[in-house]
């Protein structure tokens, strides 16, 4: 490149430090082509890295490829940023690395910065002669499609609900185990660790919600195309489709708004207070951020705060494209499947938590999961969950759904190929860590080897490391372990760990202090060649690995873990 242009990646790191797919023959260039100082003298470059500070690897790539163009000879035009996803930071880490971007641009180029208009890079028009039987109205994918989404993923498929109950024996939460019906579907096969993907579905009010403020109500069932302006980009959404599906089922509605797009929707506000109060709103991070902790902020409720909760100021000037362009594209939500293959070959299980976490505050509230939300109204549609009556009133949905073609409660779901599995041999001890609903595998893995037990086969020594908060309010799946525990004679050992069960004179303990309390009899297991997996937050697994890596070689810095990961005897099933 001529050093009269300026290079700007943007890197994101997953897995073991390993790059995106489509930066990974680049990735491999890299090592090879700037061995040699001087080989990039031309190149001026900055670097912003996506990642989350919770992984072991965190920002790997970004960092590699700043260092390995700096040993190239390249010029570092501006100083590396990184975002952090473990602290919800990724939007703002971003624009204000952005900002300082163009500070430099400005004063190094001598360039002039100025607010540019909003220019769409898609169309929408609506059209009433088209039929709706040839509309997307709900459906993840065409249904006449025969295969799956890739070669880790089954095709998706309406699958009915069989059974559902609550976990949870107290308390306000709720946590619901269901089980769901793949007999109709032969090419949903599932192996034992694997994961089931829930497609979302936004809750009516905020759907209707979003096309109120948006004066498009009339409009919610019109057909309409989506096409790019550019011949040679693809269109992420279905088309053609109406609005009512576009909001339903296939944009992320109820997700956070960045400040970044508040900002731009200043242009668009249909009146002068609108205007000010998004101005103020976005001025700076702390602002934000603050408002933030305090409201459950989704795209309709912007709109209306913004209008001073007046539903007759309505946004007509706000074009369909900005939405379009600026809301995320929805993305299935990954369980661990809680059944074995084995067992239960055409049921596949789910550990779902009803996620509503609250706001700051005197005025209190919630900002409410999703996809659990709409279980949970599935779960009392078909009246198999008797639930508290706290939660039931916060969201509601269309339980009937996509384009009310369903019958009974189901739900779209898909496969996807896990390589959380365990060893050929079903001699070899297994230790396990688990908190929370990540016990869902597990209940799987013990399950079979309690089976294989049955029938006359050696099984190996296990021990299961089970944190909760207390051992009458939710510890799931507590009569099975118990049942298991004796049909396998001693081969099972549940530790469990109570993180707010003081009242019950029980010392407060999480996963790594029972661990740690058991330090012989981990190595001990590892030393009989044991498996050792985690299940839960990345921040667990990140703990639970520095902790057994320092038992095993004291002073090691990890690298014991490490070395597992590559022999596949350390698997880890976490979420950020």
């Amino acid at each position: 490149m001529p050093s009269s242009r300026l290079a700007i990646f943007l890197l994101s790191t997953y897995g073991e430090g390993d790059p995106s797919d489509n930066a990974a023959q680049f990735w491999d260039w890299l090592k090879t082509s700037s061995t040699q100082p001087s080989s990039l003298a031309s190149l001026r470059y900055a670097v912003f890295g996506l990642g989350n500070s919770s992984y072991r690897h965190y920002n790997e790539v970004a960092k590699r490829v700043a260092a390995a163009l700096e040993k190239g000879g390249a010029d570092r035009f501006f100083d590396t940023g990184y975002a952090d996803d473990a602290k919800g930071t990724t939007e703002e880490d971003f624009a204000r690395w952005k900002d300082g971007l163009f500070a430099c641009l400005q004063q190094k180029l001598n360039l002039t910065r100025r607010d540019v208009g909003y220019e769409s890079a898609i169309t929408v028009t609506f059209d009433e002669s088209m039929d709706l039987i040839d509309l997307y109205r709900g459906e993840p994918v065409p249904a006449h499609a025969a295969s799956g989404k890739g070669p880790f993923e089954t095709p998706t498929r309406p699958v009915q609900i069989k059974h559902c109950e609550q976990l949870f024996q107290s308390g306000p939460r709720n946590c619901l185990h269901m089980d769901l019906d793949l007999t109709p579907y032969p090419e949903l096969v599932y192996k034992t660790g694997d994961h089931l993907a829930v497609s979302l579905i936004n809750p009516e009010q905020e759907v209707n919600g979003l096309l109120r403020a948006l004066g498009r109500e009339a409009m919610a069932q019109t057909p309409l195309t989506i096409q790019s302006r550019d011949p040679a980009t693809k269109i992420a959404l279905p088309t053609p489709t109406t609005l009512r599906a576009l909001f339903q089922y296939y944009l992320e509605i109820c997700s956070a708004v960045p400040r970044e797009t508040v900002r731009a929707l200043i242009e668009f506000a249909p009146t002068p207070d609108a205007k000010q109060y998004l101005a103020e709103l976005s001025r700076d991070q702390d602002t934000f951020a603050r408002f933030q902790r305090h409201t459950y902020l989704t795209f309709s409720r912007l709109l209306l705060l913004a209008t001073g909760g007046d539903s007759q100021a309505t946004w007509t000037a706000l074009p369909l494209e900005f939405l379009l362009e600026n809301i995320p594209r929805c993305r299935a939500r990954y369980y661990s499947i809680a059944s074995s293959s084995i067992l239960s070959p055409r049921t596949a299980s789910i550990t779902a938590l009803v996620s509503n976490t609250p706001l700051e505050g005197p005025a209190g509230g919630s900002i409410p999961g999703v996809t659990t939300n709409y279980l949970l109204a599935l779960a009392q549609s078909v009246g198999q969950a008797p639930l508290p009556g706290s939660l039931r009133a916060d969201l509601d949905f269309d339980v009937s759904g996509p384009a009310g073609c369903l019958e009974g409660a189901k739900v779209f779901a898909h496969i996807r190929r896990s390589t959380f599995k365990l060893p050929a041999l079903a001699k070899t001890p297994l230790l396990m860590a688990a908190a929370g609903t990540g016990i869902a595998p597990f209940r799987a893995f013990i399950a079979e080897r309690a089976r294989l037990q049955s029938l006359g086969r050696e099984v190996g020594d296990m021990i299961l490391f089970f944190g909760c908060r207390h051992p009458d309010e939710d510890y799931l799946y507590r009569r099975e372990l118990e049942e298991m525990q004796r049909s396998l004679g001693g081969k099972l050992r549940v530790v469990p760990a109570f993180s707010r069960a003081e009242g019950a004179g029980i010392p407060k303990a999480y996963v790594q202090d029972k661990i740690r309390a058991h330090r012989d009899d981990v190595l001990g297991l590892i030393e009989a060649d044991a498996t050792f997996y985690v299940c839960g937050k990345t921040s667990m697994a990140k703990d639970i690995g520095e902790l057994v890596s320092e038992m095993v070689e004291p002073g090691g810095g990890g690298e014991w873990v490490r070395k597992m990961k590559k022999m596949n005897k350390w698997q880890e099933d976490v979420w950020g």
